[in-house]
């Protein structure tokens, strides 16, 4: 009897193939919800940053316009002292992307292939960025 009772703990060591197939497939169905997910995190910061950058550059003209009376001719004209660096990003944007209008207003340079399909190509302000990118 004693004999049975060691010869049972020694098969109790590890795990069966069982269990480990029922672990692999909590780790995949958890990384088939994360990757949807985190493409649409990333696509809301992206549009976030660019929001951020847009009201920056705003600020930074009005800045501009109470101190000297006028609009700013380019970016140029706003570094350094109303803008430490000319805003740049996200990735891939650079500090080319982002403009001013004629009337002042700070507006980002986006083509389709820069943040995926679902962005939409063209010159946009603050209140014209595209929703769904």
């Amino acid at each position: 009897m004693f004999k049975l009772v060691q010869k049972a703990r020694r098969n109790e060591k590890g795990f069966t193939l069982v269990e480990l197939m029922v672990v692999v497939v909590i780790i995949g169905i958890l990384v088939a919800i994360a990757i949807p997910a985190y493409g649409t995190v990333i696509n809301s910061a992206n549009r976030r940053a660019v929001s951020a950058n847009l009201r920056t550059i705003d600020g930074a003209v009005q800045a501009y316009r109470a101190t000297t009376g006028s609009l700013p001719r380019d970016m140029a004209a706003l570094v350094p002292n109303y803008l430490a660096v000319p805003p740049e990003g996200p990735a891939p944007l650079t500090t080319d992307a982002y403009t001013l209008t004629d009337a002042g207003r700070a507006q980002v340079t986006l083509e389709a292939t820069q943040f995926g399909s679902t962005v939409a190509a063209g010159n946009f302000t603050l209140e014209g960025l595209p929703e769904n990118w």
